[in-house]
């Protein structure tokens, strides 16, 4: 191919030729030629050995034979006769090559060395929607043999949205200055917010669920979602590992934090009766573990009239860091009215209480009164007028008795 020979001529001789198994350029090949005149000349035609290309896997891809033919170039007319041992790829790194026995066109056979590379494990950038990924991000996540470097990284895709984002293209250089292209996933992940309810509240699945917002598109499932704890007592708890398959088949995972805020009691008094800031946190049970702490009061309702009023929020910080906000319950009650009692008037000092009075004796008649009177010695007074009186008292006296005689007779 590297000659053009007229027509009715022929190649009868080619000598010289260089080494096919090392890559550059090469003596030129002599070949002999007779022309349709018969005339005999040597043409010279130069040659260069290109590079084999290098076989470029990644960490754990096995090598096969149609990897190693497609790295090859064979001259037309020529077959590869034997490919040798193929290099694992456990580990990433420049490998021992792999003999190939290629059978030229004029039947002399050369074995050329096909190049192994196995790329850098790498692993993929994965973050929140809306969390920027920047060139250093991508370099982390790409794990170099020692010698190797990075001279390079490609365009980094935006995370606006959750899903698989464009691989980013990053530029190796090997120690022997070869350079290859290794590319670096980026996943966004959905949106999680924390579940935080109060201790002794259980977690439901359902609930982990409602906390991971996946987006409204086919091909976005939730799989798996791991161990749910325990919400007592108080505390920041180990999250829900959540396995969540995109729409480019991937599974990814996601964590949803749990927490579980304190015990909080409900602020109840009078009208009228002010609440301190120290009335507040003293409502708010605090685990004893070390990292809680109140930052924050905020406003505190007044107490001037009966009712429910605007809970107290507070600010807490939890051991983490993180701060998450409480209310407090506020109820003021209507001022008690005192129920007057019956007081029982005291007695005045030596005054006896009165006894209950004797029943009536029976009286006696009259007949037997007046008798006797009768009989009865009539006082001595000395003086003549109580005389008077006296004769006269016992004149009516015998005059009843005539009358009663008189009557008895009658009857």
């Amino acid at each position: 191919k590297g000659i053009k020979i007229p027509e009715g001529g022929k190649v009868t001789n080619v000598e010289n030729i260089p080494d096919l198994t090392t890559p550059g350029k090469k003596d030129p090949v002599k070949v002999t030629v007779e022309l349709p005149n018969g005339k005999v000349i040597t043409v010279e035609v130069p040659v260069t050995v290109t590079p084999t290309k290098d076989i470029i896997k990644n960490v754990g891809d096995p090598i096969t034979n149609d990897d190693v033919e497609k790295n090859v170039k064979i001259p037309e007319g020529g077959k590869i006769i034997s490919i040798g041992e193929k290099p694992g790829t456990d580990t990433p790194g420049v490998k021992p090559v792999v003999p190939v026995v290629i059978e030229l066109p004029n039947g002399k056979r050369i074995t050329v060395e096909v190049p192994v590379i196995v790329k850098p494990k790498v692993t993929p950038v994965v973050v929140t929607v809306g969390t920027p990924v920047t060139q250093d991000d991508v370099k982390k996540h790409i794990d170099l043999p020692e010698g190797w470097k990075i001279t390079k990284v490609g365009d980094v895709p935006t995370t606006e949205t959750p899903g698989a984002k464009p691989l980013v293209p990053v530029e190796v250089e090997l120690p022997d200055g070869r350079k290859i292209i290794v590319e670096v996933p980026v996943i966004v992940t959905p949106g999680v917010r924390p579940i935080i309810v109060p201790q002794g509240t259980p977690v439901t699945p359902e609930d982990v669920k409602n906390h991971i917002d996946i987006p409204n598109e086919p091909g976005w499932e939730i799989i798996e979602i791991g161990e749910i704890p325990s919400t007592v007592p108080a505390g920041v708890k180990q999250g829900v590992k959540v396995k969540i398959k995109v729409p480019s088949g991937e599974i990814i995972e996601v964590e949803v934090p749990v927490i579980s805020t304190p015990k909080v009691t409900p602020i109840v008094v009078e009208v009228g009766t002010p609440i301190s800031k120290e009335d507040v946190i003293g409502r708010i049970e605090l685990p004893k573990e070390k990292g809680w702490e109140i930052v924050e009061v905020g406003e505190i309702p007044t107490t001037e009239t009966p009712g429910q009023k605007s809970s107290v929020k507070v600010k807490v910080k939890l051991p983490n860091g993180q701060i998450i906000e409480l209310e407090v319950p506020v109820t003021v009650t209507p001022k008690s009215t005192a129920t007057p009692s019956q007081e029982i008037p005291s007695k005045p000092q030596g005054q006896t209480s009165p006894s209950t009075p004797e029943a009536p004796k029976v009286l006696e008649s009259t007949e037997a009164k007046e008798t006797k009177e009768v009989v009865k010695e009539l006082p001595n007074t000395g003086t003549k007028a109580n005389a008077s009186l006296a004769a006269l008292g016992l004149l009516g006296a015998l005059s009843g008795f005539g009358l009663l005689g008189r009557k008895k007779k009658e009857d």
